[in-house]
C-alpha cells in the first residue's frame, strides 16, 4: 500500500496532529484528571456515602502511578515514532494504543471496584463514556495508521509485507 509520493510523506498532516495529541494533549489530560478529576471524584464519593469513601488515599496513589506510566508511555512512543521510521514502529504503536486505551480504562475500573468498594452496577453507568472513548478513539487511530498514505510513505514496510498488502488492496 506504499504510495511513493514525496508530497505525502514525513511528519505532517494528520500524522503530525496524532504526534502532538500523543505528546501533549494526552499527558495534559492525565495531569488534569490527577489534579481536578480526583478532587471532584472525592466530593462525589463523600456525598454518596456520607463521609465513607473506601480506601481513597490508596486509590489516589495507584491512580497517580498509572497516570505517570501513561505519560511516560506516550512520550516514549512519540520519541520512537519521530526517530525510528520503520513499519515495525507502527505495529508497536498499534499495540501500545490498545494498551493505553481499553487496557488502562479496564485497569482503572478494577482499581475502583477493589479499593473504593463500589458495586459494578453503580460504576458501569459512570464508566460507559470512558469505555466508549477508550474503544472508539483507538479504533479510529488504528484505522488511520493502517490506511494512511502518509504513514505508509513515512514508515516503509518490508518488501514481503508490502507484496502481501498489495494482494489485499
Amino acid at each position: 500500500m506504499s504510495h511513493r509520493d514525496r508530497d505525502i510523506s514525513g511528519m505532517g498532516g494528520a500524522l503530525l496532529v496524532f504526534l502532538a495529541w500523543l505528546a501533549l494533549v494526552t499527558p495534559l489530560g492525565v495531569v488534569y484528571w490527577l489534579t481536578i478529576g480526583l478532587a471532584e471524584m472525592e466530593e462525589v464519593l463523600e456525598f454518596e456515602s456520607y463521609g465513607w469513601v473506601g480506601d481513597l488515599p490508596t486509590y489516589r496513589i495507584v491512580t497517580t502511578g498509572i497516570g505517570v506510566v501513561h505519560i511516560l508511555i506516550c512520550w516514549i512512543l512519540t520519541f520512537r515514532l519521530v526517530r525510528i521510521r520503520r513499519w515495525r514502529t507502527i505495529r508497536e504503536t498499534i499495540v501500545v494504543i490498545l494498551i493505553l486505551g481499553p487496557g488502562l480504562v479496564l485497569l482503572d475500573i478494577g482499581v475502583i471496584l477493589i479499593l473504593l468498594r463500589r458495586s459494578l452496577d453503580r460504576i458501569a453507568f459512570d464508566s460507559i463514556p470512558n469505555v466508549l472513548n477508550a474503544v472508539v478513539i483507538p479504533g479510529l487511530l488504528i484505522c488511520y495508521l493502517c490506511m494512511s498514505r502518509r504513514v505508509a510513505n513515512t514508515y516503509p514496510r518490508p518488501v514481503e509485507t508490502e507484496q502481501l498488502a498489495a494482494v489485499f488492496d
